[in-house]
């Protein structure tokens, strides 16, 4: 994994001060314009920066859409009020493009809020790290398990390929029945934060919200996890991630209208598939020849 490497700053959402709406563009602007190289403006809507206070203190810089840079190559961004799309372009700083990184947030953005903690985003107001930053965003089993599938998978095809869709999937859903749980939002910023590009992001939000729609035996027995708060801190999360793969939880009947339409071939195939490394996750083989049946038919 190649994560973002850009320098991350944001203007802390407070909106509780007076004239916040236009104060926080002012001052993303005013960072903007102290930054060498080629400035640019990345919107979603280029009415509402036109109309706002921070285009009058913005000169010589491109304004632009995501899908529409041309005329800028390599620079600073600032990006006012970005949506997910957005975020996913800025994780990959923009192909490389990207020499440093302004946000400004609208709103609460359990996404935008995830990815600035794992960054460890500066604020351009006092130069403090995101106070957030030092609370862990999953549990380590969880970070260990999404570690080794960021390693496992090929970035590029965008977790749709079969294989890197297996990983993905089989992952998610090993965790699920292990008695592991996440918020979609962390577990896509984290990833963000860690190589996954914004294309991996929309695939990753997918196939987790159906995961945590499994229902999981009630006698499944959560692997004892000792106290860390780093999934590398000791042995302790990867340990507990071992038995994990072993399939100390068995599988639950899960069916398509539960919400496993179109995860079934994925988890079929990571069972089957030989092993692409030598850590690689897997459920054990079943024997029961009516096994795909209850599964269902793969969706599209």
């Amino acid at each position: 994994m190649n994560p973002s490497s850009a320098p991350l700053y944001y203007v802390p959402w407070t909106p509780e001060e007076p004239d916040w709406t236009d104060q926080a563009g002012i001052t993303g602007a005013d960072w903007l314009m102290e930054q060498p190289g080629l400035k640019l403006v990345l919107v979603s809507q280029l009415q509402n920066y036109r109309q706002h206070r921070m285009a009058q203190r913005v000169r010589g810089a491109v304004v632009a859409k995501r899908t529409t840079l041309s005329g800028w190559d390599h620079g600073p961004v600032l990006a006012p009020w970005p949506t997910r799309e957005i975020v996913g372009d800025l994780a990959g700083d923009l192909r490389g493009r990207a020499t440093a990184i302004c946000v400004i947030p609208w709103g609460p953005d359990p996404l935008l809020t995830a990815w600035l903690r794992v960054r460890r985003a500066v604020s351009v107001i006092d130069g403090s790290v995101h106070p957030q930053a030092d609370e862990p965003l999953l549990e380590p089993v969880v970070e260990a398990a999404m570690t080794e599938l960021g390693q496992l998978v090929n970035h590029a095809n965008a977790l749709v390929g079969g294989i890197d869709k297996a990983f993905a999937v089989h992952t998610l859903l090993k965790l699920h029945e292990a008695g592991y749980r996440w918020t979609v939002d962390e577990l896509c910023g984290w990833a963000l934060g860690h190589g996954f590009t914004g294309s991996e992001e929309e695939r990753l939000r997918q196939y987790a919200t159906k995961a945590r729609r499994i229902p999981v035996p009630t006698a499944a027995t959560r692997p004892v996890l000792p106290r860390c708060r780093s999934a590398m801190a000791g042995s302790g999360a990867l340990a507990a991630l071992s038995e994990v793969w072993r399939g100390t939880v068995s599988r639950h009947d899960a069916e398509d209208q539960q919400g496993t339409y179109g995860l079934a071939a994925a988890h079929r195939l990571a069972r089957a598939e030989p092993r692409a490394a030598s850590r690689l996750p897997r459920a054990p083989r079943h024997t029961d020849p009516t096994e795909a049946g209850r599964l269902g038919a793969d969706g599209p």
